[in-house]
């Protein structure tokens, strides 16, 4: 029985420095980086319960206006915003929101209004605490689409502190009083682990939705370079010449035509500028002045000369594009080469 005998001040000043680390790692945890709205939320939420906490604990030395009724509705409010990420697993759901707001917003009027004395209040919180960890609870086993294994856990041990919670409330309530300090130990031990799961739980689920995000990345990656392999495969069987630079009129694709022809592999031609092409007496622009007027004007058509690696020329019929993203920006140049060699001699 010396755990029932402990003394309760020192429960809840443990539950005051227990939230205050758990807030102070987790400032720790996302320091110098942008802290997503979930994080912020649940950090919120920490914050309240630690200023609750140290408001109940200073009980008997201020006014029960602020030790009591503020610091209850504060835990509440604490309490609201941890379980309202967990419920909603980051996803903004404006009606849970608006209803964990009420929740919290009853319990103070209640309390300002009903409660006579401290256990009136305790009864009061008590109540709210299991009709909210419950609402939590529902909603994630059986309202929160494609719910996780993780996050179902979450679910279930919501209901079962709820469970725990109106056990030691009916033992409260009707039981002699000799067995009221050995309830409220038990249940202060319990909000303690409580308090302990639900910090390690949030960094849990951050990761798993982390790993999600990157799950879901990597296939868009893998998808994206399928696309350009096939289109890559589509322009090998273009027999003009597909030049690809970026706005500095550095190559950085050509396709198998051009490669073909030149007599140069992609990969000695992939990095240079185009002045590598070369030029000749029969181009009607110098490569320099197509690469600025495909920069100011969109597009350029006309004839050039390409130089071959044995040392001989072809002619082509050039278009050039400058392409844009869906932004609207530039973001590199395009060139469709047809070689009429053959019909200008």
């Amino acid at each position: 029985m010396v755990l029932f005998s402990f003394d309760i001040h020192t429960f809840i000043a443990l539950l005051c420095i227990g939230n205050l680390m758990t807030a102070s790692l987790l400032l720790a945890y996302r320091s110098g980086s942008a802290m997503h709205r979930t994080y912020r939320q649940f950090l919120l939420g920490k914050l309240l319960q630690t200023l609750a906490w140290g408001l109940l604990a200073l009980h008997g030395v201020i006014p029960d206006l602020y030790a009591i009724t503020i610091g209850n509705g504060l835990l509440l409010a604490g309490f609201a915003g941890e379980a309202l990420v967990i419920t909603t697993a980051g996803v903004r759901r404006r009606r849970v929101e608006n209803g964990f707001a009420a929740l919290v917003a009853v319990a103070i009027l209640l309390s300002s209004l009903w409660a006579h004395n401290p256990a009136d209040h305790v009864l009061i919180a008590s109540l709210m605490a299991i009709l909210l960890f419950g609402t939590a609870a529902a909603l994630i086993l059986w309202q929160t689409p494609d719910v996780s294994r993780l996050h179902r856990i979450f679910g279930w041990f919501y209901a079962l502190f709820c469970l725990i919670l109106a056990l030691l409330v009916a033992v409260v309530e009707l039981t002699p009083n000799e067995s009221v300090p050995v309830a409220q130990a038990l249940a202060l031990l319990m909000v303690y682990l409580f308090m302990l799961t639900g910090g390690t739980g949030f960094l849990l689920l951050l990761k798993e939705q982390d790993d999600r995000r990157l799950r879901a990345a990597d296939h868009d990656l893998t998808e994206r370079e399928k696309r350009l392999h096939q289109q890559s495969l589509l322009l090998d069987q273009i027999q003009d010449h597909v030049t690809v630079t970026d706005l500095q009129g550095i190559v950085t694709y050509i396709n198998r035509a051009q490669a073909v022809t030149l007599g140069t592999p992609p990969a000695a031609r992939i990095g240079c500028h185009v002045s590598s092409y070369g030029a000749g007496p029969q181009s009607d622009a110098s490569q320099p002045e197509i690469l600025a007027a495909t920069l100011t004007q969109g597009a350029w058509r006309g004839k050039v000369v390409n130089a071959c690696a044995d040392g001989s020329q072809i002619i082509l019929d050039l278009r050039t594009t400058l392409v844009r993203d869906e932004a609207g920006e530039p973001v590199a140049m395009v060139g469709i080469g047809t070689e009429i060699t053959e019909r200008l001699q």
